[in-house]
């Protein structure tokens, strides 16, 4: 795991993008009423999102794994009008909570939601894609994926998806040029046991925080 000490932290935040507003209420009303917040994006991540999509300016994105919605505001912050996020997560009690914020932020035209597993939603995406099941293969479940508008950086993609954890473990993206990007998730864990002291949250003040925890 990489560990930022506070100092390289603060560096980081000193010279970044300050946080957009919604975004700001996103993330506290996630730490005050959401189990598990850790599960956010938050600031950083958001930014770096956001940087990489002005730097590529895609079509089409697909997220899986929606949460509470911070990286596909943060997407969609950075991405042109006529680009369409797709994202998925099987959480329903989510939905009206994640929903809100997505028309707050203005981003709605851009970002489909999807409840419902990625395996049986992503098939049927095929205003965007051809997307072919190719089977097992060492375990994962593969996924092919034509784009219906090949773009420059991207002609093809291929993805991976365990089918216990049911999550993304591997995509692979062919540009024009037949070169392929691989990102691999390695180690991946649901909701591991993580030290509490490796985070700290002070709410503003004026804000009552209830401890959901407490009824577990």
């Amino acid at each position: 795991m990489l560990e930022i000490n506070k100092e390289l932290e603060d560096y980081i935040l000193t010279h970044t993008e300050n946080e957009e507003q919604v975004l700001k209420d996103l993330s506290r009303e996630t730490h005050v009423k959401m189990l598990r917040p850790r599960m956010l994006s938050g600031h950083l991540q958001g930014k770096f999102l956001k940087m990489i999509c002005q730097m590529m300016n895609p079509k089409r994105v697909l997220e899986i794994g929606t949460y509470t919605g911070y990286s596909a505001i943060s997407m969609a912050m950075g991405t042109s009008d006529d680009c369409v996020i797709h994202t998925i997560d099987c959480n329903d009690e989510l939905e009206y909570f994640t929903r809100k914020f997505i028309k707050q932020s203005g981003c709605e035209n851009k970002i489909e939601f999807h409840i419902g597993e990625a395996l049986d939603i992503i098939p049927k995406l095929e205003e965007d894609f051809v997307v072919e099941n190719q089977g097992n293969e060492n375990g994962l479940i593969k996924l092919k994926l034509l784009p219906l508008e090949p773009e420059t950086g991207l002609v093809l993609a291929f993805v991976w998806v365990d089918p216990v954890k049911k999550m993304m473990a591997k995509t692979l993206v062919v540009d024009f040029y037949g070169n392929g990007n691989e990102v691999s998730m390695t180690n991946i864990e649901i909701d591991p046991e993580v030290d509490d002291a490796m985070f700290e949250f002070t709410p503003p003040k004026g804000v009552d925080v209830e401890d959901n925890t407490l009824s577990q």
